[in-house]
């Protein structure tokens, strides 16, 4: 995303009043980025390629939040 990182869109959601569920999907695989992503209470945080089945169940377990 050209001007903003996934982590500065996060920070920008975590301020609404309704803070929408995220999935992080991403070639950056560092352990660094990942605890900063879940700690900011993402859903999960996907190395790509993702697996189909895997990005499946996180979006149902969003969907029932």
């Amino acid at each position: 995303m050209p001007g903003l990182s996934g982590l500065e869109l996060q920070d920008r959601l975590n301020q609404q009043p309704s803070k929408p569920p995220i999935i992080f999907m991403t070639s950056y695989r560092d352990e660094k980025t990942r605890s900063v992503a879940l700690d900011g209470g993402a859903l999960a945080f996907l190395a790509k390629p993702v697996e189909v089945a895997c990005l499946i169940h996180f979006i149902e377990l969003a969907l029932k939040r």
